[in-house]
C-alpha cells in the first residue's frame, strides 16, 4: 500500500495509469490515493452500504458500481451523459446536482472536464476536514495490478460534478438499511462476544462488511481466549499478520468470504484442532469453480465443520460477512474449536438457524428426526452440530 500525497506524485501516477488504460486525467488534483493488491477476480476493495467496488475484470469498469450501486439501494437504472446523470424510464426518481453531496452521492467528470476522451464516475464516501476533501469509492482505478482505494480529492472539484439522488417524496429511502443495530439472531451471540472481550474495539457497525481491521481484532482476541493470553492487542493487524492469521492489508477494506474462511480455519488449527479436510464438500456449491485455489481448503473446512455454508447461489466467495455474522463465528469457535462435522444433503436453499430454534431440533440426534426433509434444505446433523450453526448462515442478518 502506497500513498501518494503531493500533487507531483499524484501527476505521475495518473500518467502510468492512462498508460495502463485506467481511469485518469491530467486535470485532476489528487490528495493522497492508497493501493492494495489484487488478488482475484471479483476482488473487493471497498464497500459502501452492502455495495462492493470490484476489480479484476473490465466488466467493471467505473459506471458500473455506481448503476449496481443505485439498482440495488433504489431499484433505479442510472444513464450517464455528457450534460449528467438521468434515471431511465422512472418519472419517480432524478438526480440533481449538489454543492455539498453526502455519503452515496456520484461524482462524475466528463471527459471534456478531465481533459480526457473518456468520463470518470465514482462515489462519495465521506467528506472530511471541514467539507474540503471528498474521499471515494470508485472501480477501474488501478496500477501494478493493485485496486485504488480512498482516494482522496479537493472539494469542491474542479472536474468533478455532484449529483445526488431526489425522488417525489424528497430524498429517498435506500432498500438496504445499513443499520447501527444487531439482529435478533445474533444478539445473545454479540453480547457473548463482548462479555470474552472480542469486541471492544468494534462499537458499531454490525451490519457492514466486516474490514480487515475489525476481523484481524477479532481472530487475535479470539486466539488469547483460546490460549489465555491477557496482554493488551495494540495493533490487531501487525499481530494478526505475525500469528499467519490474516496478512497485512488496507485495514479499511471489506474482506471477501472465502479470504475470511481461510483465517478462520487458521485460527481452528492455531488452537491445536485439527478439523477434516474433505474438498468434495465444495461440490455443494453451484458456484465452486469461481472458489480460489489458495481458499479451497479453508471454505471446505468451514463448510465440513458447518460454520459457513451459502445460499442457493452458492458459496459466494467474492461476497463478504457483516460485522456480527464474522463475530458470530468467532464466539462459536471459541466455545468450540473443532466442532463437528455438517453434511448439507440439499443445496437448493440455505438452512437457516436460530438460537430460539434450538427446541424444535431437541431430538435431532434420532436419526429418523435428523432425515426429516425440512422446506429446501435438508440437513444431518449432531446436536452439537447444529449449536455450531446458529446463525451463521450467509443469509443471516
Amino acid at each position: 500500500m502506497r500513498k501518494r500525497t503531493t500533487r507531483i506524485l499524484a501527476l505521475t501516477l495518473c500518467l502510468l495509469l492512462a498508460l495502463t488504460g485506467a481511469a485518469a486525467a491530467s486535470n485532476e488534483t489528487i490528495l493522497s490515493i492508497d493501493f492494495v493488491p489484487i488478488t482475484g477476480s471479483p476482488f473487493t476493495a471497498d464497500t459502501l452500504n452492502g455495495v462492493s467496488a470490484l476489480y479484476g475484470s473490465s466488466e467493471y469498469d467505473c459506471t458500473e458500481l455506481v448503476r449496481r450501486y443505485y439498482k440495488t439501494l433504489y431499484g433505479v437504472d442510472v444513464l450517464f451523459y455528457d450534460s449528467g446523470l438521468r434515471v431511465k424510464d422512472n418519472d419517480t426518481y432524478w438526480f440533481e446536482k449538489t454543492d455539498t453531496p453526502a455519503p452515496g452521492d456520484v461524482l462524475y467528470a466528463t471527459g471534456t472536464a478531465r481533459g480526457k476522451s473518456y468520463a470518470h464516475a465514482a462515489l462519495l464516501k465521506f467528506l472530511s476536514d471541514g467539507g474540503t476533501r471528498a474521499t471515494l469509492i470508485e472501480q477501474n482505478w488501478s496500477w501494478n495490478n493493485q485496486a485504488a482505494y480512498e482516494r482522496e480529492i479537493p472539494w469542491p472539484s474542479d472536474c468533478y460534478t455532484a449529483y445526488t439522488l431526489r425522488c417525489s417524496s424528497g430524498v429517498p429511502t435506500p432498500k438496504l438499511q445499513q443499520a447501527d443495530t444487531v439482529s435478533d439472531w445474533a444478539a445473545s451471540l454479540v453480547a457473548e462476544a463482548k462479555t470474552l472481550g472480542l469486541t471492544a474495539e468494534i462499537p458499531d457497525g454490525w451490519q457492514k462488511a466486516v474490514t480487515r481491521e475489525r476481523l484481524a481484532y477479532l481472530l487475535v482476541a479470539a486466539d488469547h481466549v483460546l490460549t489465555g493470553n491477557t496482554a493488551a492487542i495494540t495493533d490487531a493487524c501487525a499481530e494478526a499478520d505475525s500469528l499467519g492469521l490474516l496478512s497485512a492489508g488496507s485495514a479499511k477494506s471489506a474482506v471477501t468470504r472465502e479470504a475470511a474462511a481461510v483465517a478462520l480455519t487458521r485460527l481452528i488449527r492455531l488452537a491445536g484442532k485439527t478439523p477434516d479436510v474433505d474438498k468434495t464438500a465444495l461440490e455443494l456449491y453451484p458456484d465452486a469453480d469461481e472458489i480460489s485455489d489458495w481458499a479451497r481448503e479453508g471454505v471446505a473446512v468451514m463448510t465440513e465443520t458447518g460454520l459457513m455454508n451459502g445460499t442457493e447461489e452458492g458459496f459466494e466467495p467474492a461476497g463478504t460477512l457483516t460485522t456480527e455474522q464474522a463475530a458470530a463465528l468467532a464466539v462459536r469457535i471459541c466455545e468450540n474449536p473443532e466442532p463437528a462435522n455438517v453434511l448439507l444433503i440439499a443445496q437448493s436453499k440455505t438452512v437457516v438457524l436460530s438460537r430460539g430454534s434450538l427446541d424444535a431440533f431437541d431430538e435431532i440426534e434420532q436419526a429418523a428426526e435428523a432425515s426429516r426433509a425440512r422446506s429446501a434444505g435438508e440437513l444431518i446433523a449432531t446436536n452439537s452440530a447444529v449449536n455450531a450453526m446458529i446463525g451463521l448462515s450467509h443469509t443471516n442478518g
